[in-house]
């Protein structure tokens, strides 16, 4: 409330914070914007995780950990009853609990085609991505701060060319419904088969908005936002 520059991750905070500290404008949107610049060494990442790939399947990848409240639970259940010519691929991390019940459901439906890998290097990260074919981002609607989630993994994706799959937390549902890169569905399993039917449209898209995002530019934009700001507010003090 007291501060000279307010600063937030994405419209929806941005407007929760004006109206919450009564703030005379709305704080300067910087956006979570990631980009994977880590170069991977192809024949060490095909040695790692080859294994998993081939030309006959549909690819999800997951870099939300094993999380019952980030939907994982649900995502492997819904990909592990599609078959075997679906493979979800999970990074990240977990706890026991919800690994003991994620590895469960894996046992109790013999569902071949869910893989755990854990955390991994930002570098075999943009591997899988690579090998996939979307990448599903997911948060709980329990909090303030998971409603309005501000994810860089989105970002990242859509960065590599992979369609996004995402729960309807508003900021997710809005970059998904402007911008066409993806679907923002409360039912995984309509969302991937509306990906998979239309994947050629939904990459077609993402090139276009990814177009529109000056990602070299950006934090030369928000020091000269934050200057002008500081600027405007002592000429003000001045008077």
């Amino acid at each position: 409330k007291y501060a000279d520059v307010v600063i937030a991750a994405n419209i929806e905070r941005a407007k929760i914070m004006k109206d919450y500290f009564q703030l005379n404008e709305t704080p300067i949107i910087f956006d979570n914007i990631h980009r994977i610049d880590d170069k991977y060494d192809v024949v060490e990442c095909n040695s790692k995780y080859g294994y998993l790939f081939n030309d006959n399947t549909f690819y999800i990848v997951y870099a939300g950990g094993i999380s019952k409240e980030r939907k994982t639970l649900e995502l492997a259940e819904t990909v592990g009853n599609l078959g075997d010519d679906y493979k979800l691929i999970v990074l990240g991390s977990t706890n026991t609990k919800d690994k003991e019940e994620f590895e469960l459901i894996l046992n109790k439906n013999k569902f071949s085609n869910i893989f755990y890998l854990g955390f991994i290097p930002r570098d075999e990260w943009r591997y899988i991505l690579s090998r996939s074919h979307i990448s599903v981002i997911a948060f709980s609607q329990d909090t303030v701060n998971n409603i309005y989630c501000a994810s860089g993994k989105l970002y990242e994706s859509l960065y590599e060319g992979k369609p996004i799959l995402t729960s309807t937390n508003p900021p997710l549902k809005r970059i998904c419904t402007e911008h066409k890169v993806g679907v923002s569905t409360d039912n995984f399993l309509e969302g991937i088969l509306e990906l998979e039917k239309n994947y050629s449209d939904y990459c077609k898209n993402i090139e276009s908005y990814i177009r529109t995002l000056d990602y070299d530019r950006r934090i030369d934009v928000l020091v000269k936002r934050i200057r002008e700001k500081i600027k405007f507010d002592n000429i003000l003090s001045d008077k």
